[in-house]
């Protein structure tokens, strides 16, 4: 039975108010609530992203120490986490894109897509090519405060995380790399990484992310398309769907402050006898 009758009540109000099924909705998105909780078929080929449900913005990171505590916000909203998801691929004329996404979470569960890049990288400058997408994570990683990059090993990646930790390691940057192997259709994860964001209009990005072929992939994307690209959507949609990581405290290097709280030890004088 659909969890709502026909004039939007909950059919077991004791056990699902309309309040908790309009969360449900909003945590899951129109495409899963359909098919779960309304027992309507969906057919995942028809789904679309719209583009007109993104918040756009320009600021930066602002980072200022209060109390002793680092606090980071973004347009007025407190960062809690930070996720990177690095989808390696070298460079074959019309083959999938090196991306690099990196996407901030708030106090208030929404996302911001902060960063995203094309690795690219120099011919003929002496450095592999997978040692220089390794030094342009790295210098992304140190310049955004990232503590954990997420790095798809799947077909020619399985190699790069350990040139990945040598190339932090010589930045001098303190971040730490998780190797993700992915076993789902792509389809689903960008599916269900965009489909509850987009719905509750809870997706921000920044404006430089619109000198990347994100925003036309968007456009683009069908979940049957066999061709063209979707290398920016699948890179976000791998940092939204990771659990936000609690961004650790990090001691300042190269003139820049921790992106977290600072810890005290205090000792107090007590009458106890132990």
């Amino acid at each position: 039975y659909s969890i709502l009758n026909e004039a939007g009540e909950s059919i077991w109000p004791e056990r699902f108010p309309v309040a908790n099924i309009n969360d449900i909705l909003k945590k899951t998105g129109p495409a899963h609530f359909k098919s779960q909780m309304m027992c309507e078929p969906v057919n995942l080929s028809e789904g679309k992203l719209d583009t007109n449900a993104i918040q756009f913005y320009d600021e930066d990171v602002d980072h200022r120490e209060a109390g002793g505590e680092q606090v980071n916000t973004l347009c007025g909203r407190k960062l809690l986490g930070i996720s990177a998801w690095w989808d390696p691929a070298f460079g074959h004329a019309g083959g999938d894109r090196s991306i690099l996404a990196i996407v901030y979470a708030d106090d208030q569960g929404e996302y911001w897509l902060h960063h995203l890049e094309q690795i690219k990288i120099e011919k003929n400058n002496g450095t592999d090519e997978a040692s220089q997408q390794c030094q342009k994570v790295a210098l992304a990683a140190d310049r955004f405060y990232v503590p954990s990059v997420s790095i798809e090993t799947n077909g020619l990646g399985q190699f790069l995380p350990n040139i990945l930790r040598r190339e932090i390691g010589v930045a001098g940057v303190r971040c730490g790399v998780r190797e993700i192997t992915q076993r789902r259709p792509k389809s689903l994860r960008i599916m269900e990484a965009f489909d509850a964001l987009l719905a509750a209009r809870g997706l921000h990005v920044h404006r430089s992310v619109l000198r990347t072929p994100f925003i036309q992939e968007m456009e683009d994307w069908k979940p049957e398309k066999t061709r063209g690209h979707d290398d920016c959507l699948d890179a976000v949609a791998g940092a939204i769907l990771q659990q936000p990581v609690r961004i650790p405290r990090r001691h300042a290097a190269k003139g820049k402050t921790s992106f977290t709280a600072k810890t005290f030890r205090t000792k107090a004088k007590t009458d106890f006898d132990v």
